[in-house]
């Protein structure tokens, strides 16, 4: 009885994925060899640089470039790659919920900010509207004293 095509395609993807992982796997060891190398090297050459003056330019030469190099090459090797993390993210079952968890919450700051500048509105007219009865009572009552020594 023949394979159904579902089973021969998974096969050949899973062989897929696993070659691209071992190629990734090699890449990074070999990166951190070649990091090892360079940041030994300018370690060396910075120790030879304090006994022979001879060293100082190839140093500093090593410090420039080797040494940024292989420190970009360590976190090369070290690093997640980001499609490992973007599976991991997606074999998370809550994401759903904390992606609307999250859109409720911006409506919510919103509709709160909303209300903010309405109450801010409010505060400002209810505050000229006692300000105006105020100055009306102040009138008033200069109105009365002044009619009074009249």
């Amino acid at each position: 009885m023949p394979l159904p095509i579902y089973k021969i395609l998974d096969r050949s993807l899973s062989t897929l994925n696993f070659g691209i992982t071992s190629v990734i796997l090699i890449r990074k060891i070999i990166s951190l060899l070649i990091a090892t190398v360079l940041i030994s090297g300018t370690v060396y050459l910075g120790i030879q640089s304090g006994k022979d003056n001879r060293f100082v330019i190839w140093f500093g030469i090593a410090s420039a470039i080797a040494a940024p190099v292989g420190i970009g090459l360590f976190t090369y090797a070290f690093r997640g790659s980001d499609r490992e993390i973007i599976q991991q993210l997606a074999k998370v079952p809550e994401i759903e919920r904390l992606i609307e968890q999250a859109k409720t919450q911006e409506e919510k700051i919103q509709v709160l900010e909303a209300e903010r500048s309405r109450l801010a509105e409010i505060v400002k007219i209810e505050s000229r509207r006692q300000a105006a009865l105020d100055r009306i009572n102040s009138l008033h009552g200069d109105a009365v004293r002044i009619l009074a020594e009249l």
